[in-house]
């Protein structure tokens, strides 16, 4: 997305506008050094800022809880590790820069509600961050209700009429370039099935309930909720204000949001339940055996996920990194070097990097075409044939099982690429190679030909019977 900004296209093949990034923001953050192969470190160096800014944020609000010096450093240090913040930078994407965001509204809507004082980094918080995740709009939009609520009314009207038209702006923009008003990520990946219906909605918060996360979730937002009520001090000047943005926040995740995929999704919605603990305990007061206990009630329910789900995301974060140089980056140095055509995909990413040779995404990230095709209500038995005749493409590499019925008559399996050992967070370990139409069987072969010897250890290609 990137690169093609930077070359005056806001999508990924040139001339053709898409939407494939779920974030406003973090395609334009790439976008000073898209063009220079140093470009690549760009996103380590936003996630390490993002993650040091993370955990100095964390241990700025522990030292603020004022708790025994012991207990300080432990809790400074393990903080950060248990939630998982080096697993969630290391996945290179825009999610650690929410999270950063997310804790600074959380520690900065408590400093508000301690002297009134509006800093000007709060409300850029409640502004930017729905442009880096739109999940964060609940909290903002909570927040800038917290700061009306507190007497500040014309402020929290602004900062929330910002952060609602920073991502109307956005909307509008998509719509000027023939997009729908919600990013092709943002869409494809929604967790509600059938819009914002009541049964979608119960569809979500059910689906997500079934998995150890989301009852984590469920029952830190209902804490949330209750610490107010069982702490009279909680309940003074304000304070109740934040835990009631990070309930509501929690169930708003558990409804509309998704769990899972690298913990990436869910992981901006912890730390800042776990930042707002961390109010409680500053504002304990004569109510300290309350509120100390049901912090630690907090810290059990977050344990399971930290034990299990977080080390399972650094786990397949090593495990992906392999996967993804050997699958698809071996499939994007066929196209680069072998093949040299346009080419079908169901996974973005690398094999459209650094390449101005169209790539037509059937998973319809970036060919808002083909999401349209894939998604229609009536849509074609061979929609993916429709697709790749339309665009002119001869080959489709592709995960077989993504599509059901909708490969083409005249398709022809030529082989499958197979990674060896754990995919990961990679969709599949069999990567399917057809020929689109039986006449170009025998240039993929000649290509395919000069490739195959070269693929690295713990990756093979497989011909198709009748093939070699």
């Amino acid at each position: 997305m990137a690169e093609g900004i930077a070359s005056g296209t806001y999508g990924i093949n040139p001339g053709e506008p898409s939407s494939a990034s779920s974030s406003a923001l973090w395609p334009l953050l790439l976008v000073p050094l898209a063009a220079v192969s140093e470009g690549r470190y760009l996103p380590f160096a936003l996630n390490l800022l993002s993650l040091i800014a993370v955990c100095a944020l964390w241990g700025w609000g522990v030292a603020r809880a004022a708790l025994p010096s012991a207990i300080t450093v432990i809790m400074a240090v393990a903080g950060p590790v248990a939630l998982n913040t080096y697993g969630v930078a290391a996945l290179g994407m825009e999610h650690m820069l929410q999270t950063a965001l997310v804790l600074a509204m959380v520690l900065g809507l408590g400093l508000f509600i301690e002297d009134g004082r509006l800093r000007w980094w709060l409300g850029a918080t409640i502004v930017l961050s729905p442009l880096v995740r739109f999940e964060d709009l609940a909290l903002a939009l909570l927040a800038s209700a917290a700061i009306a609520l507190r007497g500040r009314v014309a402020a929290g009207i602004l900062t929330g009429g910002l952060a609602i038209g920073g991502v109307g702006l956005f909307s509008a923009f998509l719509v000027s370039q023939g997009l729908d008003w919600l990013p092709a990520s943002v869409r494809v990946k929604t967790a509600v099935p059938a819009g914002l219906s009541i049964p979608g909605v119960l569809y979500v918060l059910i689906f997500n309930l079934l998995k150890p996360a989301g009852l984590c979730a469920l029952a830190l937002s209902l804490l949330m909720l209750v610490m107010p009520l069982t702490a009279p001090t909680l309940r003074r000047d304000g304070r109740w204000l934040p835990f009631v943005a990070a309930g509501l926040m929690g169930l708003a995740h558990l409804s509309f949001g998704r769990f899972g995929w690298g913990n990436r999704y869910e992981h901006y919605l912890f730390v800042a339940q776990a930042g707002t603990a961390l109010l409680a305990l500053r504002w304990r007061g004569t109510d300290e055996a309350r509120i100390v206990t049901t912090s630690c009630i907090a810290a059990l329910i977050l344990l399971p996920v930290a034990v299990v789900d977080f080390h399972k995301t650094w786990t397949d974060v090593r495990v992906s990194a392999r996967a993804v140089a050997l699958q698809q980056g071996q499939m994007a140095r066929f196209v680069h070097d072998d093949w040299q055509r346009p080419v079908a995909v169901n996974d973005l990413g690398y094999v459209s990097w650094r390449d101005t040779r169209y790539v037509l995404d059937l998973w319809g990230l970036g060919s808002p075409d083909a999401l349209r095709a894939r998604l229609a209500p009536d849509r074609t038995a061979f929609w993916a044939q429709d697709m790749t005749r339309a665009h002119g493409v001869d080959l489709a590499m592709i995960y077989r099982a993504w599509y059901g019925d909708g490969f083409g008559a005249d398709w022809v399996l030529v082989g499958t690429l197979t990674l060896a050992g754990d995919a990961g967070l990679v969709g599949g370990k069999e990567v399917s190679f057809y020929a689109t139409s039986p006449g170009k069987v025998s240039e993929i072969l000649a290509a395919l030909d000069r490739f195959t010897p070269t693929l690295p250890e713990g990756a093979s290609f497989d011909y198709a019977p009748g093939m070699r």
